[in-house]
């Protein structure tokens, strides 16, 4: 029997767009240089929305962290660091300020062209 993921559904039964986004998470989306700078396609050829919103020239959120790990920084462990849905860095970016080696992923390609 096939086993039912965080939504609750099987594979068979996830919208087309779960689908494109899983495919998309799957690529090497990280802050090890591959990424290109600029608006980019995805591999159907459809930006996503998280594209559209980091080409815009300015960060959308700003270059300071997330007050909330800006708080808890101190009681965070030293070493390896996974930050999910990094966008354009500035969390990822401020724990490795902080000596973390940091690992960003993220749908947008975008995003993580910002970061870097």
């Amino acid at each position: 029997a096939q086993q039912s993921g965080i939504s609750g559904q099987s594979p068979r039964e996830r919208s087309p767009r779960i689908e494109r986004e899983i495919r998309i998470f799957k690529k090497d989306n990280d802050c090890s240089g591959k990424a290109t700078s600029g608006a980019r396609d995805n591999e159907e050829g459809i930006m996503t929305i998280w594209d559209e919103r980091f080409a815009a020239e300015d960060y959308v959120y700003g270059k300071e962290p997330n007050d909330f790990l800006a708080s808890v920084i101190n009681k965070l462990p030293k070493g390896q660091t996974l930050s999910l849905a990094g966008g354009e860095g500035r969390n990822c970016v401020f724990l490795a300020q902080q000596g973390m080696n940091v690992h960003s992923v993220d749908s947008s390609q975008v995003g993580l062209a910002k970061a870097q």
